[in-house]
């Protein structure tokens, strides 16, 4: 019953773009990001860091959590006696957990000192597809080989 059921729902497909767009209105929900999407022209601003209390906060506890996990692989890895309940398995856990932790890290990172920069690029990459389909006549990658050649031949 529930397979028939499975075989007949089909999940709606998403661009990258509109999945940003639903992320951005589910995370600005739950607190202030750095960068905010005006929901008209989905066209990206910076918060002032006065705002970010919480974004801060919360950067700065991951970073806490990747030094506290960092000290545990160091001690099991270093340290003469070796605890019996630390296995292989737990181990590659862990470093994956560090590796998540550390990207987590680099990302929140560069979108609190980065920000206008990144607010810079999406803006000028929405303005190159908005000039591709305007000459191109359709979306810049989904025309044909002509009108790619004419969207990007003065750059």
């Amino acid at each position: 019953m529930l397979s028939e059921r499975l075989k007949t729902f089909s999940m709606p497909g998403h661009t990258p773009f509109q999945a940003l767009q639903r992320f951005a209105v589910l995370s600005e929900s739950f607190y202030a990001q750095r960068i905010t999407w005006d929901k008209k022209t989905w066209l990206p601003n910076v918060t002032p860091l006065r705002k970010l209390k919480v974004f801060i906060t919360l950067s700065a506890l991951l970073v806490v959590a990747d030094l506290i996990l960092l000290y545990i692989l160091a001690k099991e890895v270093l340290s003469y006696r070796k605890d019996a309940e630390f296995t292989l398995t737990a181990a590659v856990l862990l470093v994956m957990v560090f590796c998540v932790l550390s990207t987590a890290i680099f990302v929140s990172q560069m979108y609190l000192f980065h920000g206008k920069e990144l607010c810079f690029i999406y803006r000028n990459m929405n303005t190159l597809k908005e000039m591709c389909r305007t000459e191109g006549g359709t979306e810049a990658g989904l025309g044909s080989a002509s009108s790619k050649k004419s969207c990007f031949e003065g750059f």
